[in-house]
């Protein structure tokens, strides 16, 4: 006899601890809301457009003079300054390192003429003024912010080129020399192939604070003579993290639709590199399921790869950093779902007491974006993002209690984009509900899987 199962979690919504998350220069403060469903299943919700990353992929980046390749993304967006960028950078810090020190003498100069002299004839120094001490404490205090922000590289074990470099490559993979003489590796398929070693292109201007040099891909990679294109965490851990193969899935030569993960973000949501989001485009209903491969330091959402922005109707321009991208995509990412299906967690969200409710949930973090403006002040439009008001979560909250009186709230405008574009990714309530009340027609997995 099947026991029949009693479902009664519901999908409880929460803004992100933080949120104000922007998306490239095209939205600022939009709000990242987490969602708690049944068994514990966790998903997080955010509405903007596609900022195309390009990190990863075989023909990202390469040199610039070699007539035989056409990198798809410039130098300077994998980390790349050139000597005047630097040298603009290392004014910055050596003028902010010397209003420090300046600060630094003028106290101590105070501080010595307080001290009494040997000679009992002179009278004792007054003490400084103890509320200009407190004002001059204040400003070596902001000045070694300053001059902390300016070096970069502050932290220790500080770099090779710590005070005199201000740029590290984080789009191609790079090497030192003396890491790169440590390395080789035999091609799996060749038994006629020597040991390969790593091929850096060592010009002078493009090594690093680290003294690194980005690597060259070989003869038997997908890329030859582009730079290998990194993630932070290797795909394919058969090659070695300098081979671009590492980033690609088996047997593959192309780069798999993927997005980048804000570091900020993650303790905030759960999500970790290898988690699965599905992006859903609001104004035809595309959808697709993308990866998190790549990290990015900033509070940055919809960062996506090429293959993501074309899965979803986007048209790449041949400058990729002109594509147009004006369109919006909810984006919905589920935490610990590294080796799962989203159908799976889509299943056990479906299969919520108040799961009929989970697309007007997600209705509201859209409509928030599509109602975003550019801000206003003394009555003219000020240049920059468009900046996202209001809270989803309580005006959903609100919407919900006015259910049922004389004055019902009514959806927002963008439910039915919403609600087609969920039900197209295989979210269905109806067959959840029709398992509570048809246990027997479970089989082998937990869940229902949806027409």
């Amino acid at each position: 006899m099947v026991k029949a199962v009693t479902w009664v979690e519901a999908i409880v919504p929460r803004r992100a601890a933080k949120d104000g998350f922007g998306c490239g220069d095209a939205y600022a403060n939009l709000t990242v809301v987490n969602f708690t469903g049944p068994g514990g299943v966790k998903a997080s919700a955010y509405c903007c457009n596609m900022n195309i990353d390009i990190d990863g992929e075989p023909q990202a980046y390469g040199p610039s003079d070699d007539p035989k390749i056409h990198p798809r993304e410039d130098l300077w967006n994998g980390g790349w300054r050139n000597e005047a960028q630097n040298q603009a950078k290392k004014d910055t810090y050596e003028a902010a390192k010397k209003a420090f020190e300046d600060l630094e003498k003028k106290k101590a100069d105070l501080i010595a003429k307080e001290k009494p002299s040997n000679d009992p004839a002179k009278p004792a120094p007054a003490p400084p003024d103890p509320v200009a001490m407190k004002k001059l404490d204040k400003e070596i205090e902001k000045a070694n912010d300053a001059m902390v922000k300016a070096a970069v590289y502050w932290k220790a074990p500080r770099p090779k080129y710590f005070g005199e470099k201000f740029w590290h490559w984080y789009g191609p993979f790079s090497m030192t020399p003396e890491d790169a003489r440590k390395k080789t590796f035999k091609e799996p398929d060749s038994d006629t192939a020597p040991l390969r070693k790593p091929k850096l292109d060592v010009r002078p201007e493009l090594e690093d604070v680290y003294g690194r040099y980005p690597v060259i891909q070989s003869d038997f990679e997908p890329g030859p003579s582009y730079y290998v294109g990194a993630f932070p965490l290797r795909v394919n851990t058969a090659f070695p993290d300098w081979d671009q193969r590492s980033y690609l899935p088996p047997d593959s030569t192309t780069q798999v639709p993927n997005a980048a993960l804000s570091t900020i973000l993650e303790p905030l949501t759960g999500l970790a590199l290898f988690d699965q989001v599905i992006g859903m485009r609001l104004d035809s209903g595309a959808a697709l399921t993308m990866t998190f491969l790549d990290h990015g330091l900033k509070p940055k959402v919809g960062e996506c790869s090429i293959g993501a922005f074309e899965g979803l109707g986007g048209v790449v321009a041949a400058n990729v950093n002109n594509s147009n991208n004006n369109f919006l995509v909810l984006y919905l990412a589920f935490a610990h779902s590294a080796k799962q299906s989203t159908d799976s967690m889509l299943m056990r969200f479906a299969a919520a007491s108040n799961a009929d409710d989970f697309p007007v949930m997600l209705a509201f973090i859209a409509q928030a974006t599509l109602d975003a403006k550019h801000k206003v002040v003394n009555g003219k439009v000020v240049d920059g993002p468009k900046e996202v008001n209001g809270d989803p979560v309580t005006n959903f909250q609100h919407w919900k209690a006015s259910q049922g009186t004389r004055s019902p709230g009514v959806l927002p405008g963008a439910f039915a984009a919403v609600d087609r574009a969920l039900s197209n990714v295989g979210f269905s309530p109806f067959a959840q509900r029709m398992l509570k009340s048809h246990p027997s027609l479970r089989s082998g997995g937990p869940w229902l899987k949806a027409p």
